[in-house]
């Protein structure tokens, strides 16, 4: 993550409207992204492609709205309490700061009169990363600090059509965008003789535009289901980024601030499949596997300055930052049990590689974390349904194996440790 010099060729009502779901950084477990939105997905292990019935499925599977008999109303939270650490040979063995993180979704799904169809718009915070060390020891023999954070919010439109005897339903929801970005890397570190100025980059800003297409297919006990999601490209761009040029060697030029842009950090395509199967009137078993095309979304990263404030600064910048993520395959399983009417008990366990190349590993972007355990219970009655669930990430550790310190400063054998708890509630009323 040095800096290096180079040439090259030189949006707010909706990012208002996102404002209030994204208001931290989530540290999001599949990758980026959540496991599963809303109370009832989450509870089944994000084993719901073919299970989702009720509003949330606009940012699932939108051929599940077609369940929505009523016109729906959901209000949702998760609160996301991420542990996280780093340890490396440069004497660091320290947790990152802890914080709690509110999420909300807001839903509604309606019956279009006198048609096959269901009309469906919701809010969703669709995941991000983010992380938060203060005085990291760092290989120039200063102290000092890294931050991240990526929120990604969205709204999604959503038509969905239910064929005669409602055997097949097919749904699609565009999905509107808003990422912000902050980053930290030793910002108060400045030494010219490895070339590196310290960087602090502050409200670089995207919108992005995708599509969700969806079916699900019922026949009888079973219900088959599958969902697509195009990959979202992001040019972030609005920025600041102040880098310190406070060593002599850099002229004494202080910290300069520039403006920022970024590309090469997008929203992966993303295509699953799924079937849920009712083993008898109370019992219900579903499963899924998803593929997240992270390797055509996470590559390297180039934050692309210019304008500095101050006329002696280098005129361009370019920091690159490699990531180069893989692929990932998600499987998850749930299990739902109506132990008493109207009471529902549901367990799950999701499962997914990490994307993160060793050799690329950061604690920047410490989305390490492979398996969740999850818990959740529903109560409903003939206007409301309320549901909780609980989703535990189990510990997971990463070691950076690369040799080359512009990109792994930290020495080979630099780890990243994480874990996770989410508490999801989701209320909904009928009309």
């Amino acid at each position: 993550m040095m800096v290096r010099s180079s040439a090259w060729v030189s949006r707010g009502i909706l990012a208002t409207l996102f404002a209030f779901l994204a208001s931290g950084p989530a540290l999001a477990t599949n990758g980026m992204n959540t496991i599963g939105y809303g109370a009832v997905s989450t509870g089944m292990g994000g084993a719901d492609l073919a299970l989702v019935d009720n509003a949330t499925a606009m940012n699932i599977n939108p051929a599940g709205i077609c369940e929505c008999a009523q016109p729906e109303l959901g209000l949702g939270v998760s609160h996301l309490m991420p542990e996280l650490s780093h340890r490396d040979s440069l004497g660091n063995d320290r947790d990152a700061e802890k914080n709690i993180f509110a999420l909300p979704l807001v839903t509604f799904a309606t019956p279009i009169d006198g048609l096959p169809l269901t009309f469906g718009i919701g809010l969703f915070s669709q995941g991000g990363m983010g992380a938060e060390y203060k005085g990291l020891n760092t290989p120039f023999g200063t102290r000092d600090d890294t931050f991240s954070n990526v929120m990604y919010a969205k709204v999604t439109p959503t038509l969905a059509w239910n064929s005669p005897g409602s055997r097949l339903r097919l749904g699609a929801s565009l999905n509107a965008g808003y990422v912000g970005t902050d980053m930290k890397f030793f910002p108060d570190t400045s030494v010219a003789a490895a070339g590196f100025a310290g960087m602090d980059l502050k409200d670089l800003e995207a919108f992005g535009y995708g599509a969700r297409l969806g079916f699900q297919y019922n026949l009888g006990r079973l219900t088959l289901g599958g969902a697509w999601l195009s990959k979202t490209r992001l040019n972030f761009d609005g920025g600041t980024m102040t880098l310190d040029f406070s060593d002599p060697g850099f002229g004494g030029l202080g910290k300069v601030d520039y403006d920022a842009r970024m590309s090469g950090f997008n929203w992966p395509q993303q295509a699953g499949l799924g079937m849920s199967y009712r083993l008898s009137s109370r019992w219900r078993v579903a499963a899924d596997v998803d593929w997240v095309d992270w390797s055509h979304a996470m590559t390297t990263v180039e934050i692309k300055l210019d304008q500095p404030e101050n006329p002696g600064a280098p005129a361009a910048q370019v920091i690159s930052i490699p990531m180069d993520w893989k692929d990932q395959w998600v499987y998850a399983v749930g299990l739902e049990y109506e132990f008493v009417d109207d009471w529902m008990l549901r367990v799950g366990y999701n499962h997914a590689d990490s994307p993160v190349p060793d050799g690329t590993l950061s604690p920047l972007f410490p989305a390490v974390i492979e398996d969740h355990v999850t818990a959740g219970l529903g109560a409903r009655s003939d206007r409301w349904q309320v549901d909780v669930a609980v989703e535990y990430a189990l510990p997971a550790s990463q070691e950076n194996d690369n040799p080359d310190p512009s990109v792994n400063p930290f020495g080979i054998g630099s780890r990243e440790r994480h874990s996770q708890v989410t508490t999801h509630l989701l209320i909904r009323r009928l009309f």
